[in-house]
C-alpha cells in the first residue's frame, strides 16, 4: 500500500525544502486514507467523493486528493457519469479500474 501515495507529485521542484518535507511527512496519513478509501469500493461499485467521504469518515476535500492519487496510479477511474452529491452539486463517479 505504501507505494500508492507519491509525495513527489504534491510538490514542485521550485518549492522550498519545507514543502518537500511536509509532503514526506504526510505520507503515512495519506496511505492510511488510501487504504480506507480502497476498502469501501466493491468490485463493481461506483461512488462519488461524497459517498466515499461518508463511508470512511473523511472530509470530501481529503477524499478528493486521495482519489486523484489513486487515479494517477491507475487503481481507480472515472465512469463518465455524474451524480448529485452531498452539497447538492454534481460530482464525478469513480470505480475500481477495469482490466
Amino acid at each position: 500500500m505504501s507505494d500508492l501515495y507519491d509525495p513527489r507529485i504534491n510538490v514542485r521542484g521550485t518549492d522550498p525544502s519545507t514543502s518537500h518535507a511536509a509532503a514526506q511527512a504526510a505520507a503515512p496519513m495519506a496511505n492510511t486514507q488510501i487504504g480506507k478509501i480502497l476498502a469501501c469500493f466493491d468490485a463493481d461499485e461506483e461512488l462519488t467523493q461524497s459517498d466515499v467521504a461518508l463511508r470512511v469518515g473523511l472530509h470530501r476535500h481529503q477524499v478528493n486528493k486521495r482519489l486523484a492519487d489513486l487515479a494517477r496510479k491507475g487503481v481507480i477511474e472515472l465512469t463518465g457519469e455524474e451524480r448529485v452529491g452531498e452539497a447538492n452539486r454534481r460530482e464525478r463517479v469513480w470505480r475500481m479500474r477495469r482490466p
